[in-house]
């Protein structure tokens, strides 16, 4: 039997939380319950006492953060329209290998505009309508979204962006027109009519294309 003592193994204490990261695990919690409930139970119903349910966070703890409901639905309110923009860029970086871009990228944009989070954003344009406050805070916020929107889809299609005067039109015309279609597929969704929209903007575009490359 061998005489040899074991070595101890020193504890290693659990590292903890920085101030910095428990206050922002608190903001995302509160982000994400804000987001779930506006789309779950609409603008009107997402409460204080709501949001502090769904995120697990007391009311004191909310308020630690924000002054207000409206604070922090408009604190949301950026929060959702950055993930959408920031999804919208690194999904459109598979245009590199796409054999046809323009189908790829309007695929996509369909895509980006019924994520779950576009719910969210809708919830807060059509409340705005009734709402002077959130109306006012969000209209930087669209129009940041917006600018980040046409700036991205000028680098994906620069050559268009110098040769069309009415780029940001054709570009905003094609968003709004998936915008609509998902806010209707809320009640209703035909994938066959998808398809066919779908057809009928890609002629749309490539005859856009052409007249642009013919000017």
């Amino acid at each position: 039997m061998s005489n040899a003592q074991a070595v101890p193994v020193p504890l290693i204490a659990p590292t903890r939380r920085t101030q910095s990261q428990r206050k922002e695990e608190t903001m995302r919690k509160l982000f994400d319950a804000t987001r779930e409930s506006l789309i779950e139970v609409g603008y009107a119903n997402t409460s204080v006492s709501q949001i502090c349910k769904r995120s697990g966070v007391s009311h004191g703890g909310l308020f630690r953060h924000f002054s207000s409901r409206i604070d922090l639905i408009i604190a949301v309110a950026q929060d959702v329209s950055n993930k959408l923009i920031d999804l919208y860029q690194a999904r459109f970086e598979e245009l590199t290998s796409a054999k046809d871009p323009f189908e790829t990228a309007l695929l996509l944009l369909r895509q980006n505009c019924r994520e779950r989070d576009n719910q969210a954003w809708f919830e807060l344009l059509v409340a705005a309508r009734g709402d002077e406050t959130l109306q006012q805070a969000m209209i930087p916020i669209w129009a940041e979204n917006r600018a980040r929107t046409l700036e991205y889809a000028s680098r994906v299609f620069p050559d268009l962006r110098q040769s069309r005067p009415d780029f940001d039109s054709f570009i905003e015309s094609i968003v709004n027109q998936f915008h609509g279609e998902a806010i209707n597929a809320f009640i209703f969704s035909d994938g066959e009519a998808d398809e066919r929209r779908l057809r009928v903007i890609l002629d749309f575009v490539r005859a856009y294309m052409s007249a642009s490359i013919k000017e």
